[in-house]
């Protein structure tokens, strides 16, 4: 998508870099040349992985300052969104993508190599299964499951004022009354940043949600 950059420009004030767009170019490239054998998305157009996986993943930077976000951890990641593309825009963030379908990590293993992204590596295991003595700054979690349950993945491996995003369409609401039954004194609310994705493509609700 050639103007890609104005988008994100557009959308987030952010302005890529040539060396970002050639990422996102081989990105895409090597994920629909991948996607012949291995199932990783049904969303295979030029623009529609454009907007609706890059730009998607990456609508979460006016949330919080990245800059500030040392380690991220990406919740059952699949073809690596959003880590991949945020570790894109921020190359300093280390960055463990996690997901329990194998095949799915094989694929971000080869565009982590594909794409020189250092401090970057992947797990395989369930999330209900992590533990860890490390903790991290930022969970993240895309179109994954319902805020409670994304919380009680997010809450024991982030740090003492860690920070979870939870990428939700616009529907979210019905989903608060259990959360704050269940985590309104462990987690707060933030911020909800809802945004319309270009060429009609839908509205994105993301949560960004802070440990107390």
């Amino acid at each position: 998508m050639n103007n890609f950059k104005q988008i994100v420009f557009d959308k987030l004030g952010y302005q890529l870099s040539e060396l970002q767009l050639n990422q996102f170019k081989t990105y895409y490239e090597f994920l629909i040349e991948y996607n012949k054998n291995v199932n990783l998305t049904r969303i295979t157009d030029l623009d529609e992985v454009y907007i609706k996986h890059f730009l998607d993943s990456i609508l979460v930077i006016n949330l919080l300052d990245f800059n500030k976000i040392n380690s991220l951890i990406d919740m059952g990641s699949g073809a690596g969104f959003p880590g991949i593309p945020l570790k894109i825009l921020y190359p300093h963030l280390e960055v463990l993508l996690v997901d329990a379908r194998k095949k799915k990590l094989v694929f971000i293993d080869k565009i982590i190599e594909k794409l020189n992204l250092d401090k970057t590596t992947t797990l395989h295991a369930r999330l209900e299964k992590l533990s860890f003595d490390k903790k991290y700054d930022l969970a993240t979690a895309r179109a994954l499951t319902d805020l409670s349950t994304i919380s009680s993945y997010a809450y024991p491996i982030i740090n003492s004022h860690g920070y979870i995003i939870s990428y939700k369409s616009v529907s979210y609401e019905e989903e608060l009354n259990e959360f704050n039954k269940l985590w309104a004194n462990k987690l707060k609310i933030v911020k909800v940043d809802t945004k319309e994705l270009p060429f009609g493509s839908g509205s994105r609700s993301n949560l960004l949600l802070q440990k107390k």
